[in-house]
């Protein structure tokens, strides 16, 4: 009896320690095995994919855009990435086999800013936050503080960084990998003085880092610019960047006064956008009969975006700075996306330079792409919040900015844009 007695409290001292190492591991996001890999419980995942495609679909305004361009289907790329996901009979799966599947399911969209923010991107966006909030202009301007502390508690809540911290262990987590900062092999700005009455600028990225190092250079080479006829600004290639670059380092070397130009844009009233204008202190009206009547809406996409609002797209003049008096040429190709995107609009409308190539990416009429944590793994994903109309009414993101002087066949801009200027000297 005394034996079966001890027996029992020890079996119950062991049920107790199994059940209590349970509850342990259930209230742990990650659970890390013997070999040091992190895994997650696949419900939990589940449970992130799903949240992570409502979202899409109750606020990405550009999904019926997507679809029409791409020929994307929604809702095979879910089931498709859903059954990955929950595949094996484990109820765990492992961290990275979670990020390769969010981050290729957002891929298949092939859409502008939406995406799962990579394990080499994180330190940049993490850079930056970092760098903003510890700046006294910054913390002490209320129209952004907020915004910054906002995302730097995003981007450093103990989740996010813990696996962003593992998925990026032995990676290259340099800026010099992302898509925007293609001209890391050489000079990001190239100037040319083709003859006595032309000049030439390729301008490979508007990446943040290139705002202040391009400066000088630009400021140099543009300063005199009225010894010249022609200018031409060469942006094929470049994905975008950090608008202030072209506004500052461009623009602002070529006026001796403010230039502003209007963009409208349509959304949907999901509750993440909502939040998203409230952080951002961004007006908008559920009015959207200004635009309706335009020439090139497209009333289709009307019944599914019920917000309606109005942006000013502009740059000041730099101390000093001399109105240019020549032609200006801005040549574009289908790369031009984001903020490059937006200097080729702003361009046309305001007849600033003379578009010569082909049809723009897009993406470029809007805001910062929300940032959405997810509640589970603490992955990020991003999408755009803005459904950018161009000012005949034609979708920027499907259409991109159409040039004022198309390449023909087997022409390239610079080829269209040298015949240009040969017929004009003719």
């Amino acid at each position: 009896m005394k034996k079966n007695i001890c027996l029992i409290i020890t079996l119950l001292l062991f049920s107790s320690l199994l059940f209590s190492c349970r509850i342990k591991n259930e209230a742990e996001t990650f659970i890390k095995d013997n070999n040091g890999i992190l895994n997650i419980e696949k419900s939990k995942a589940l449970e992130d994919f799903d949240y992570m495609f409502k979202v899409i679909e109750n606020n990405d305004p550009d999904l019926s855009v997507i679809s029409r361009k791409y020929v994307v289907d929604k809702d095979k790329i879910y089931e498709k990435y859903s059954e990955l996901l929950n595949k094996g009979t484990d109820d765990t799966i492992s961290v990275n086999w979670m990020y390769t599947c969010f981050v290729s399911s957002l891929m298949e969209f092939k859409s502008g800013h939406l995406g799962l923010i990579s394990k080499e991107s994180y330190p940049d966006y993490n850079l930056i936050y970092d760098t903003a909030i510890k700046d006294p202009s910054v913390i002490n301007d209320a129209s952004v503080s907020d915004k910054i502390k906002y995302r730097y508690d995003q981007f450093n809540s103990s989740k996010t960084k813990e696996i962003y911290s593992y998925l990026g262990s032995g990676s290259a987590l340099s800026s010099q990998n992302n898509t925007n900062t293609q001209s890391s092999n050489g000079e990001n700005v190239s100037i040319l003085n083709i003859n006595k009455n032309t000049l030439y600028i390729k301008i490979k990225s508007f990446a943040s880092q290139y705002v202040e190092s391009d400066s000088e250079k630009l400021k140099e080479a543009l300063n005199d610019s009225n010894k010249y006829n022609t200018i031409i600004l060469d942006i094929t290639g470049n994905g975008g960047g950090d608008s202030s670059y072209w506004q500052k380092n461009i623009v602002g070397n070529l006026i001796d006064k403010s230039i502003e130009v209007p963009a409208y844009y349509l959304s949907k009233s999901g509750n993440e956008n909502l939040d998203y204008f409230n952080l951002m202190n961004i007006q908008f009206s559920y009015d959207t009969s200004k635009v309706t009547e335009l020439e090139k809406i497209n009333k289709s996409d009307l019944k599914d975006l019920n917000i309606f609002g109005e942006s000013n797209i502009g740059a000041l003049p730099n101390e000093d700075a001399t109105a240019f008096n020549g032609k200006i040429y801005l040549l574009v190709d289908g790369a031009v996306a984001s903020s490059s995107e937006t200097f080729a609009y702003f361009c046309k409308e305001s007849k600033f330079a003379t578009l010569v190539g082909t049809n723009t990416g897009g993406y470029g009429l809007g805001f910062e792409p929300n940032a959405i944590t997810l509640p589970n793994s603490g992955l990020i994903f991003r999408y755009d919040v803005v459904y950018g109309l161009n000012s005949d009414g034609s979708s920027n993101d499907e259409f991109g900015t159409t040039p004022d002087y198309k390449s023909n066949n087997n022409e390239t801009p610079q080829e269209t844009c040298f015949r240009l200027i040969n017929l004009n000297e003719n």
